[in-house]
């Protein structure tokens, strides 16, 4: 048998050792290499020592040297992995992908994230309307939202996100909450008020280029205080809060004009949330709110003047009685004078009292398939001139979508399980969606009308209809998680607001919309 001679153990050694000894190495490879350097010294020792009897003292070397040289490397790798550990604390954690980039500190105390959407609609108007001048074909950015979000100190969030596609940048969402404790966080600022499940659902989650008509009687964005929280490993959700006060479909100004508050209350539940079957994808819930907007001539504006509502090609088909807010008129000889303003509210429907609504809401989703619902009664008492009365209006919606590729279906949008790529034979998710809406006006709203003009009615039936009606089918295609296409028609009938006399209004023509969407979310 050969014998194995020390000086070339040490020379096959020495040339395993420089990769590991001179090269930086990934931390994550650090331990492991260190363990075979161990065990591949430990098998040359053995043989060494199996070898010692068979050769002479002079040609072995000594094994202080071997293990003075083996300590020397082991203590280069300690330092490669001490160094490589503190350049890992000092540096940030960078991450792209498709919800957005996050940049994040090596402790995880702050974090920050810059996501958004960008929504380019296409609206064809098929019918035009006689009664309406805005009902134009057209192109427009729905929304441009750049978001920023994060975290500091791990338990305080904070969002800010703007819209860019008017004329003017609006500030949408800006608020921060804390997150500490699972069942009670704590959010102030600019937030949506936690009523509608569709309103409460991100624009670019939306089944519908548009939402439907129960949104045009609850309020869209104000400032308040939340506190909410989950219940019973999440089957249970609770929000309490107190806002300013907004009237139905609109957004707070930069303040209140009142001293009055809303107070807001919403539990949604999730009881066969852990289970598995039919149920799980069960969620049902109720919201209200309660407030009181009470009108002064001392406080000389018109702020608490009635707004008006929306069809889903965003015409206006309802709305009060209003001379508007300019009180400077030009009289017979050609002066311009000042109309006192009680002159003005003589003519003009206010919010002056009592308002509150209730919302029952819930949604089903069972493997492809899905069902969403909901309905709003809104009620505020209002006053015209002497004429008062507290009008309630009511709206509902349903809706129904079936994902034709397999994917899970979801009220908040599908997740494709291939993303669009043609030359793979993948064509991302596609989706079939259906609804039914119904919003219908007090009918005490049209009482007081004359036969010659609305006289002290709180809005006019020539001009406002007492009911619209829609149904609308479409189909949306999820290129990937970012890229989504959406193709709608919407139909929609109406009573009264078409003309007509004040005893026996015309119905406004029926607006037929073909909707079209390019949306890319990050």
């Amino acid at each position: 048998m050969k014998t194995l001679r020390p000086w070339s153990l040490l020379l096959a050694l020495a040339l395993a050792l420089p990769a590991h000894a001179d090269t930086a190495v990934a931390p994550a490879d650090l331990a492991a290499q260190l363990a075979e350097l161990k065990a591949r010294v430990q098998q040359l020792e053995a043989a060494l020592a199996a070898q010692s009897q068979a050769q002479s003292v002079a040609s072995a070397p000594p094994q202080p040297q071997l293990a003075q040289k083996v300590a020397a490397i082991e203590r280069r790798l300690e330092v490669q992995a001490e160094e490589a550990t503190a350049n890992r604390v000092k540096t940030p954690g960078v991450a792209l992908g498709d919800k957005g980039l996050a940049v994040t500190t090596p402790d995880g105390n702050f974090e920050m994230k810059l996501r958004g959407y960008v929504q380019l609609d296409g609206r064809y108007y098929l019918a035009d309307n006689a009664d309406v001048d805005t009902d134009t074909d057209t192109f427009l950015f729905r929304r441009v939202r750049p978001i920023i979000e994060g975290t500091v100190y791990k338990n305080f969030y904070y969002r800010l996100m703007a819209d860019f596609a008017s004329n003017a940048v609006t500030l949408q969402d800006g608020y921060g909450e804390w997150r500490q404790l699972p069942f009670a966080r704590l959010g102030f600022g600019k937030m949506k008020t936690p009523l509608g499940l569709e309103q409460l659902a991100s624009a670019s989650e939306l089944e519908f280029v548009e939402r439907g008509l129960p949104r045009n009687l609850i309020p869209n964005r104000d400032f308040g205080v939340v506190l909410t929280g989950d219940l019973f490993d999440e089957r249970l959700n609770y929000t309490v809060g107190a806002f300013n006060g907004v009237q139905d479909l609109a957004n707070i100004g930069a303040s209140d004009n009142n001293d009055d508050k809303d107070f807001v209350v919403r539990i949604f539940a999730l009881p066969f949330k852990n289970w598995y079957g039919p149920l799980q994808g069960l969620g049902v819930g109720v919201s209200g709110s309660y407030g009181k907007e009470e009108f002064s001539v001392a406080s000389n504006n018109v702020t608490a003047a009635l707004g008006s509502y929306v069809t889903p090609g965003q015409q206006r088909f309802f709305r009060y009685r209003s001379t508007g807010a300019n009180t400077d008129v030009v009289a017979a000889d050609g002066k311009t004078v000042n109309v006192p303003l009680t002159t003005v509210l003589a003519n003009t429907t206010v919010a002056d009292g009592t308002r509150f609504r209730i919302m029952p809401q819930a949604y089903w989703c069972w493997r492809q398939f899905g069902l969403f619902g909901e309905w709003v009664r809104s009620a505020q008492e209002v006053a015209f001139g002497d004429h008062r009365d507290t009008l309630a209006h009511d709206a509902w919606q349903l809706q129904g979508f079936w994902v034709l590729t397999g994917e899970d279906a979801s009220y908040r949008g599908v997740k494709p399980s291939r993303n669009f790529d043609p030359l793979a034979g993948a064509w991302g998710a596609w989706e079939l969606v259906a609804r039914v809406s119904d919003l219908q006006i007090d009918k005490d709203a049209f009482r007081g009308v004359t036969a010659n003009n609305a006289g002290t009615a709180f809005a006019d039936p020539r001009q406002s209809a007492q009911r619209a009606s829609a149904w609308a089918l479409g189909v949306n295609w999820y290129l990937n998680r970012n890229f989504k296409l959406n193709v709608d028609y919407e139909n929609t009938w109406f009573n009264g607001g078409g003309g007509g006399s004040t005893r026996a209004p015309l119905d406004r023509e029926t607006e037929r919309v073909l909707f079209t969407r390019f949306q890319i979310a990050y």
